[in-house]
């Protein structure tokens, strides 16, 4: 069975992935970041664009046929033809296969910064490494770059689930948008520069490694060039959520709280079935839900830690109590029922 990108979440959006109506009025929900709209700047001196075509997969991914082709962004050269996306486990569990590395993706020269575009399948933790790109050089040694979700990059659909628009890296910005085609989600891709710390050093090749965390990296395009003063321009401000739920994890045999225990999260905000942003709970047990009350209608987590017993909850009213205490139960041979949850 071929997936499409959140099929498991509300499968007859499927239906919505591509409208007919869309096609001519396409041009009008793009925006391209682009230096010349008409640029057909070619490999130079001070630039490469790197081959990542043997990469890309497109079944079940979505549709970005109208970022293809080649453009200037910012001075750099791009050339786009698909996508090439990796392993997370969001997608594994439902069904999708997808590599875990691309190797050797040839550069063979020096250079001083890295320019990829790419972004996430699926939401992650805030600063979560997802993949790292490797740089060979050609004297045996090697650098890897992590590239961390929330950081670098975010999912490409923006949910109404999801509060954050903006990333922390001064040197990434949003290239590419488009209006809602499903899930009431705008799209968005990323564009980061990353800076070489040998440049005086032939770079033999490139690896793009995945993380193997929730979310799946997918790298749109990559090119190496001359270092260039660039200014990235503001993002977009992010959503402002009015409501949420302080959740507590601590074990339910000591009361002890229990620290990076991963929450996923999945809402039902403006008519849409769809992820929540998962979290970490910090040294004292805790995480927060944050949600917009007035368009919610139901939220619910899930937790799963080795050595525990699953836990889930979810609320059909809203809003939600404000604090809520999950006791994890450890897995004996003696008791296999539910984790307990219960409300402060």
């Amino acid at each position: 069975m071929n997936l499409t990108y959140k099929s498991m979440l509300r499968p007859r959006h499927i239906l919505l992935l591509i409208p007919v109506f869309w096609a001519a009025a396409l041009m009008a929900n793009v925006t391209l970041a682009d230096d010349d709209e008409n640029s057909n700047q070619q490999q130079s001196e001070s630039s490469m664009m790197l081959d990542i075509a043997d990469h890309y997969q497109s079944e079940g991914l979505g549709e970005i046929e109208d970022f293809h082709g080649q453009h200037t962004l910012d001075g750099i050269p791009f050339s786009i033809g698909g996508r090439a996306p990796f392993y997370g486990e969001s997608w594994n569990r439902r069904g999708k296969e997808l590599p875990v590395s691309a190797d050797g993706i040839v550069i063979g020269r020096c250079f001083d910064e890295l320019h990829l575009i790419h972004h996430s399948f699926w939401p992650d933790v805030e600063g979560e490494t997802i993949a790292r790109v490797r740089l060979n050089y050609a004297d045996g040694t090697s650098f890897d770059f992590p590239i961390r979700y929330g950081v670098h990059l975010r999912d490409w659909m923006h949910l109404p689930s999801y509060e954050k628009e903006t990333v922390s890296d001064q040197e990434t910005k949003i290239c590419w948008r488009h209006a809602a085609r499903a899930f009431k989600a705008p799209e968005r891709i990323y564009k980061t520069k990353i800076t070489n710390p040998l440049p005086e050093k032939v770079v033999d090749s490139m690896d793009v490694v995945s993380a193997k965390r929730l979310a799946s990296y997918a790298l749109v395009a990559a090119t190496v060039a001359d270092a260039k003063d660039i200014t990235s321009p503001e993002h977009e401000g992010d959503r402002n959520f009015d409501s949420r739920i302080a959740i507590r994890i601590v074990d339910d045999e000591t009361g002890q709280p229990i620290e990076n225990v991963l929450v996923t999260t999945s809402m039902h905000v403006a008519g849409e079935g769809v992820v929540g942003q998962p979290f970490r709970s910090n040294a004292g047990g805790f995480g927060v839900i944050r949600y917009p009350e007035s368009d919610t209608t139901n939220i619910g987590f899930v937790i799963e830690m080795d050595g525990y017993k699953r836990a889930s909850k979810s609320w059909r009213t809203i809003p939600a109590p404000q604090k809520y205490t999950v006791r994890l139960e450890r897995v004996t041979e003696a008791n296999q029922t539910r984790n307990n949850a219960v409300q402060d």
